[in-house]
């Protein structure tokens, strides 16, 4: 992830939409989503995480009709930068954050 991390990244989960890695030297994130790469620390990858859970709990929400197609809004921490997701892309991103906050348990628990 970054040049000066000399140990593998660790694959938490992937799948259709994308990847969630993990640096094994610095413990920080590159999140992978279609076109979208995001890299953070723990603190920012917990918010996202966060985000994703309350969207999901509020999703009626978060539907919007763009086109007679409906797409969850996922608005962000910065000023108009808002993600739109199919349903289906959506409940892979959902299943992508799930998996990978359960193998960050399952690590921590190994370590």
């Amino acid at each position: 992830m970054h040049d000066d991390c000399p140990n593998p990244e660790i694959i938490l989960h992937k799948n259709k939409i994308g990847c969630v890695i993990q640096c094994a030297h610095c413990g920080d994130f590159l999140v992978k989503v279609e076109n979208i790469l995001y890299s953070c620390n723990m603190k920012s990858y917990n918010s996202l995480c966060n985000i994703i859970n309350y969207v999901e709990s509020n999703l009626e929400d978060h539907v919007v009709e763009i086109m007679k197609e409906k797409y969850v809004l996922i608005c962000t921490p910065n000023d108009n930068i808002n993600l739109s997701f199919s349903m289906e892309d959506f409940e892979l991103l959902v299943e992508l954050f799930e998996q990978s906050k359960h193998m960050l348990e399952v690590n921590e628990l190994l370590s």
